[in-house]
């Protein structure tokens, strides 16, 4: 009973949140400056766990369409560590800093994927990358947003981390 009873929660938040999205339509083309905190995860050890680093992001995207955006999205990750890299050499990284150009699809409400190459700049040596990511956007009023993230960086011939983040988005 008590399931049916969050189930049946759940769908009214859901509806309820559906139709002050639509109410909420947004003028298009916009920008969005979106400031985020969060944590990326890094296994430093080759097959072992995960450590959350603490990070920083800001995102300036750009949406020419209702559906489709490109945007720049730079991250700091907030620690020195060496992680061991797939070629089982250790890498120093010291306060790297990612940025990537993603291209940007809302396929269904505010859900929002994003893909794009990128490089993570460090003191010691650069990596490019790709990035893979999706976040909702909640929208509050027809400027601000609550929005969070999940998204994957591929380095090549390196480490691969993922991050967990939530941000407020801007639209001037």
């Amino acid at each position: 009973m008590k399931f049916l009873t969050a189930f049946i929660i759940l769908v009214k938040i859901t509806v309820l949140s559906a139709v002050a999205q639509h109410e909420q339509e947004l003028d298009h083309p916009y920008w969005r400056i979106s400031p985020f905190i969060g944590h990326t995860f890094v296994a430093l050890e080759k097959g072992g766990e995960h450590t959350p680093i603490s990070s920083w992001a800001l995102d300036v995207e750009y949406w020419w369409k209702e559906h489709v955006g490109i945007g720049l999205h730079n991250d700091l990750e907030i620690a020195s560590f060496i992680v061991e890299s797939e070629t089982d050499e250790f890498i120093e990284r010291s306060f790297p800093c990612v940025v990537s150009f993603d291209f940007l699809i809302k396929p269904v409400g505010n859900v929002v994927l994003y893909a794009g190459p990128g490089i993570e700049f460090d003191a010691n040596e650069n990596f490019s990358l790709i990035r893979l990511g999706i976040e909702y956007e909640f929208l509050l009023n027809k400027h601000f947003d609550f929005a969070p993230a999940f998204f994957y960086d591929n380095r090549n011939n390196a480490f691969n981390t993922w991050t967990i983040a939530f941000g407020v988005g801007w639209r001037p």
